[in-house]
């Protein structure tokens, strides 16, 4: 009798084993896609405009691993209201038509109101998000900070907060335009985490690629530019080993360039300038040197040494006598 019994429960369990199959492959799809779900937050961000602003609004969401997206609303009694999904908080844009700066912010699982400043975006009061009041909170600090040429706000806020989101955005912005490579590059290595999935991490991480090409002592890349006379011309053809060289990016309308032209020939005989004169070029801000050498102002000032390395950039006029003492 026992024995019927084990067999008939080896019978059943045989039948039943393509479903029990299938349920445990459900079960492994549903753990594994579960954190996936929890990931997804879901947004509602209302926005609030003068009745009398004609346009429309769109909210551009830069995802951390897909290329940005763009929702856009036509305003209803000054009133509009964007829905949708992001895996986690996610840095996006909101602009109006008729308004050239856009308003930077971060969107979470909130519902978030902003009252558009159409005067100056940036400064659009925004509530209900924990991560947007802590980003205005250390814009206001590292802005007095930086006007007084200093980077410790930021160092010290990168160092305590290595994980945070808003961490990237304040390197790329008030940072990475004009400090040295080796300043940026030991706050870049400090991000951890989630600072390293979000856009302006990215951005950082495109930024260090070229800046590791121009870092001091590199040799400077050869660079394509157009002449005065509408010739294109390698930086390489004009370097010579017994003399150092300056390049000064500018543009022919800059009053400043040229009297940094002028300072050069008069005070540094001894240095060769090499002239690069934004303007002259097609592209203008979207020549291919001026991404190469991550020019974001002019003038700007590289000085070489007769080895066609590079000795610094970014460099003042007033600054060029000690430059070469130290060197």
């Amino acid at each position: 009798m026992q024995s019927l019994r084990i067999q008939g429960f080896l019978l059943i369990m045989h039948t039943l084993s393509p479903l029990i199959n299938l349920i445990r492959r459900l079960v492994i799809i549903v753990v594994l896609t579960a954190p996936a779900t929890q990931q997804a937050q879901n947004f509602n961000v209302s926005v609030a405009l003068p009745n009398t602003l004609k346009g429309t609004l769109s909210l551009t969401i830069y995802d951390n691993n897909a290329s940005p997206r763009t929702i856009k609303k036509t305003p209803q009694k000054g009133k509009a209201t964007f829905t949708g999904s992001v895996k986690n908080a996610t840095y996006a844009e909101l602009r109006h038509s008729a308004i050239p700066h856009p308003l930077p912010f971060f969107i979470e699982n909130n519902t978030i109101r902003i009252t558009f400043n159409t005067g100056n975006p940036e400064t659009s009061p925004i509530t209900g998000s924990l991560t947007n009041s802590q980003l205005r909170y250390q814009l206001e600090q590292c802005r007095e900070n930086a006007a007084e040429g200093e980077t410790s706000c930021l160092t010290q806020y990168i160092s305590e907060n290595p994980t945070s989101i808003i961490a990237p955005y304040l390197l790329d912005n008030y940072l990475a335009s004009s400090s040295e490579y080796e300043t940026l590059s030991a706050l870049y290595e400090m991000l951890d985490g989630p600072a390293k999935n979000t856009y302006h991490y990215k951005l950082l991480a495109n930024r260090m690629k070229h800046l590791s090409a121009l870092a001091i002592g590199a040799p400077l890349p050869d660079i394509v530019f157009t002449t005065p006379d509408g010739k294109k011309t390698h930086t390489d053809s004009l370097l010579l080993d017994t003399v150092s060289h300056i390049l000064l990016i500018g543009a022919t309308w800059c009053d400043q360039c040229k009297a940094i032209s002028k300072e050069l020939k008069d005070k540094y005989p001894d240095i060769k300038p090499i002239e690069i004169n934004i303007d002259l070029e097609k592209e203008t801000w979207d020549a291919p040197f001026v991404k190469t050498l991550a020019i974001e102002h002019i003038p700007y000032l590289i000085l070489l040494d007769k080895n066609g390395r590079i000795v610094a950039r970014d460099v003042r006029i007033w600054e060029l006598e000690r430059i070469r003492k130290q060197q």
